[in-house]
């Protein structure tokens, strides 16, 4: 099923490899990422909820002086993006940037309130990178222009379905049959036209 800019926006895709450590950049004293991952979930299941409270404390504290800073913060993470081409201007693009300008916003209003001993822009920069890593991925799916496709024949509702009938052991136009009623497609995204075969659903993997 080829997921709407609006689930695109809701649940963004961001891809993690490329990092030094696995998902990490540096280890901070650990010896491997794997290391730091299981430091970071023992933490955390040790400590939680006590930043947050903290947060909504200091949010309240003065709302009228923490929304202009957050309109701030969230103005110098749109002033990043729109240094970048115009492929990240409008449509999904500034949907998903708004929603990292608040998560920047978010972040340094904490840093400010002495929350997470982190250095001023700190958040800032890391939105931006992850950010940009998830527009990047954008251009690529765009220029390749290939996915895999899984084709579901419905055999339960067409009796035209070459499932029904006897089954296949190689699909259409070289689609290779994984299950007896599915088969995968590399390449361009295909219609049910150019399949050739009724009942087609296409689902992108």
């Amino acid at each position: 099923i080829k997921a709407k800019d609006g689930q695109k926006a809701r649940i963004l895709d961001i891809p993690i490899e490329g990092y030094k450590h696995g998902i990490h950049d540096t280890l901070h004293g650990h010896t491997s990422g794997r290391s730091l991952s299981d430091a970071l979930i023992a933490a955390t299941n040790k400590d939680y909820g006590v930043a947050g409270k903290a947060m909504v404390a200091h949010l309240l504290s003065n709302i009228d002086r923490v929304m202009a800073q957050a309109r701030a913060e969230m103005a110098t993470f749109e002033a990043l993006v729109e240094a970048r081409p115009p492929d990240a201007h409008g449509g999904i693009h500034g949907r998903v940037r708004q929603r990292f300008a608040l998560i920047a916003a978010g972040g340094e209003i904490a840093t400010a309130a002495g929350l997470t001993g982190w250095a001023t822009g700190t958040a800032q920069a890391a939105a931006y990178a992850v950010y940009e890593r998830w527009l990047n991925a954008q251009a690529r799916f765009n220029e390749e222009g290939e996915r895999f496709h899984l084709i579901h024949w419905h055999s339960r509702s067409c009796n035209r379905c070459p499932t029904r009938n006897g089954g296949l052991s190689n699909g259409p136009d070289g689609l290779k049959q994984v299950h007896k009623h599915s088969f995968v497609h590399t390449g361009p995204i295909v219609s049910e036209k150019s399949v050739k075969m009724p009942s087609a659903c296409i689902f992108l993997a």
